[in-house]
């Protein structure tokens, strides 16, 4: 039974590490995972007040045609992001908003690229 629990904790081990080089954590983007197989076409680091947001990170990612894929899900939540809202529409993309600590991103996919948004902290 030993034997079974310490195969089963490799194998977890050795998942998360596989998955985890797959994904870096962004800089612009609060830490948030960022696919290393995506390519970047759009960058910003400006504060626009109205939508409330800071940071910027677009994507061209082929692997979200049909959605954001299972690892990088499960990555998100590994990492301590909590999905809070989910919103599809009518031409087919997403808006997710995750949260973690004071920091909330909102993910937007398209037929063939993501949006990685970073929000402003709400001041009080």
């Amino acid at each position: 039974m030993a034997v079974i629990a310490i195969v089963l904790v490799a194998l977890v081990g050795i998942s998360y590490f596989v998955l985890d080089s797959r994904y870096e954590e962004g800089v612009i983007v609060n830490g948030f995972p960022v696919p290393k197989d995506a390519e970047v076409f759009g960058e910003d680091e400006l504060i626009d007040i109205e939508s409330n947001i800071s940071n910027s990170l677009y994507l061209d990612w082929p692997k979200v045609t049909n959605g954001l894929p299972f690892d990088y899900k499960l990555l998100i939540m590994l990492k301590g992001w909590k999905e809070v809202d989910s919103e599809k529409f009518e031409d087919g993309d997403t808006l997710r908003v995750y949260t973690k600590d004071d920091a909330e991103i909102k993910l937007t996919t398209t037929e063939s690229s993501i949006g990685i948004l970073l929000s402003m902290p709400n001041k009080k």
